[in-house]
């Protein structure tokens, strides 16, 4: 019910512009968590959807006016300045998790480090997979950053650019300690599932991590791949021949 009265009070506002076949969609908030929302009637109840409405009796009316007010100034076309502040709890938050300790390499080895490399060549629909000498990921999270990088050489600018990262779907970033859950030495595994629409070219995996000394000091490492082609590979009566390699190993 909620819902439907939201929904009803901001077509009413954009319907005389945009027509009554207008249709609004709702869609939840992400990355965030404010419970549930139920009308003034349904809070009185106090049933589990009610009492888990965290910001009391009027939570639907506030929604309401907040979203009407939106839909109005996109129909003026009228800009909108938020002088409301959300309140900042990270800093308030408990965890259970202890933190990081330590942060070794194996000896001989260095945070980077890759200790299986990719193929010499791949085609849409193959995974590329490598696996690089790694750290704790918790020592630094990345916010808006990256913990890996798929890149192809651009041979016209002589660079190589960044193609994917790890918000990426076609990539995936596994974290393990493979000496067992107390060993201060990890790995990371990067996959990268070549995609069909593929720009067919020399490519290369980097990570990108930060290792905890004894000390506490965190000092940020990169690690990179061998080249690789990704490109189509044809049989022929002289054997398989891939396209679109180049130079790349």
């Amino acid at each position: 019910m909620a819902g439907r009265r939201l929904r009803n009070a901001v077509h009413a506002t954009l319907s005389p512009m945009l027509g009554a076949d207008t249709k609004v969609v709702l869609s939840t908030i992400c990355n965030t968590y404010s419970s549930y929302v139920t009308t003034s009637h349904e809070y009185q109840i106090q049933r589990y959807e009610a009492a888990s409405t965290l910001y009391g009796p009027h939570t639907l009316d506030a929604y309401i006016q907040t979203a009407v007010g939106l839909a109005q100034a996109m129909v003026d076309g009228k800009p909108l300045q938020s002088v409301a502040v959300p309140d900042e709890f990270e800093g308030q938050l408990i965890s259970f998790l202890p933190p990081v300790t330590l942060d070794t390499s194996p000896m001989g080895k260095a945070f980077g480090d890759v200790a299986r490399q990719p193929n010499a060549f791949y085609e849409a629909g193959q995974t590329v997979e490598v696996v690089f000498q790694s750290a704790n990921p918790r020592n630094n999270m990345r916010r808006h950053q990256t913990f890996l990088e798929v890149q192809v050489f651009n041979s016209s600018a002589d660079a190589w650019v960044a193609v994917h990262t790890d918000d990426d779907w076609c990539t995936k970033f596994t974290w393990d300690r493979p000496k067992g859950r107390f060993s201060s030495e990890s790995t990371v595994t990067v996959h990268w599932e070549v995609l069909d629409e593929v720009v067919h070219g020399k490519y290369r995996i980097k990570h990108y991590g930060d290792a905890k000394s004894l000390d506490g000091q965190v000092t940020a490492f990169e690690g990179t791949s061998r080249n690789f082609g990704v490109g189509a590979a044809m049989l022929t009566k002289h054997g398989v021949v891939r396209q679109g390699l180049g130079d790349a190993p």
